[in-house]
């Protein structure tokens, strides 16, 4: 199954999040800079930049909220385990929104 572009963009975001917290190599991302290259030529009109910053800022907040629970450090604040997935509840709902409106972008710039 082919993923959307806002899918696309969404998990090229979090690959340039690895790259910067050095949990993958920056060869690992190169296919997927290749395939936004190829995005910015074909979709010249969209704010490619723009829109890539938004959702890269979205996830490295999830991020932040996440890796403590990942990481296991809250295990005696229950409460504020609560209220970090929460968060990240919300800004997946940003996160999600952002993929809606780049799919659209690119379903009007098509037609």
């Amino acid at each position: 199954m082919e993923m959307s572009v806002g899918e696309f963009i969404d998990k090229y975001s979090i690959m340039k999040i690895r790259v910067g917290k050095r949990i993958i190599g920056s060869d690992e991302i190169k296919p997927f800079d290749k395939e936004y290259n190829e995005l910015r030529t074909k979709y010249r009109k969209i704010p490619w930049e723009a829109l890539l910053d938004q959702v890269y800022n979205i996830n490295n907040i999830i991020w932040g909220y996440e890796n403590p629970i990942h990481e296991g450090q809250l295990t005696s604040e229950v409460m504020m385990a609560g209220v970090l997935a929460l968060r990240v509840r919300e800004f997946n709902c940003l996160r999600l929104s952002m993929g809606k409106i780049i799919n659209g972008l690119v379903k009007g710039y098509e037609l």
